[in-house]
């Protein structure tokens, strides 16, 4: 979570001083402001993502859903078109300066989510930005490990029969 990430962050900081380079968001100006605003767009986007799946679990329990559901699926579809021409737009492999950030982090998470739990979210080919982003953090030997490992073990796992089991 991006809670998570901010205490690494702020670990790394007190173990190595506020300028270290290995912090996953700058401590202040632009660069900050950037990623935290790219990071609340793939946050938001997980909690309607998470939404939609208990949604669509319980939608026959609850008369009235299927407008929620349409309304957190359009939600969702806008803003992956918005996070889609944010990543477009910069052509480097890192979304804020030249190292991972918590934005790279969040925005690959969303869309391992979304790719595993609501496939039929996705068009096929689409999003190209985005899925070759994604596809570059998860070739990481950090993140291969995690998605290793939730293949193995259910409880790991972040897909749909983990949120919904």
């Amino acid at each position: 979570s991006f809670v998570c990430l901010e205490v690494i962050d702020e670990r790394a900081a007190d173990d190595h001083g506020p300028a270290w380079e290995r912090l996953l968001l700058p401590r202040s100006g632009r660069a900050r402001l950037e990623g935290l605003r790219l990071c609340g767009f793939a946050v938001g986007a997980m909690d309607k993502a998470v939404t939609l799946i208990y949604e669509r679990r319980v939608k026959e329990q609850h008369p009235g859903a299927e407008a929620w559901i349409a309304r957190c699926t359009r939600q969702l579809s806008e803003t992956f078109a918005l996070l889609e021409r944010e990543r477009a737009a910069r052509p480097e492999p890192y979304l804020i300066g030249t190292s991972m950030s918590h934005a790279d982090v969040a925005l690959c998470c969303l869309f391992t989510l979304v790719r595993e739990a609501l496939p039929d979210l996705l068009a096929e080919g689409g999003l190209p930005a985005l899925r070759a982003h994604a596809a570059h953090f998860e070739a990481l030997a950090k993140f291969e490990a995690r998605l290793t490992a939730s293949s193995c073990d259910p409880s790991l796992k972040y897909g749909a029969s983990a949120i919904v089991s």
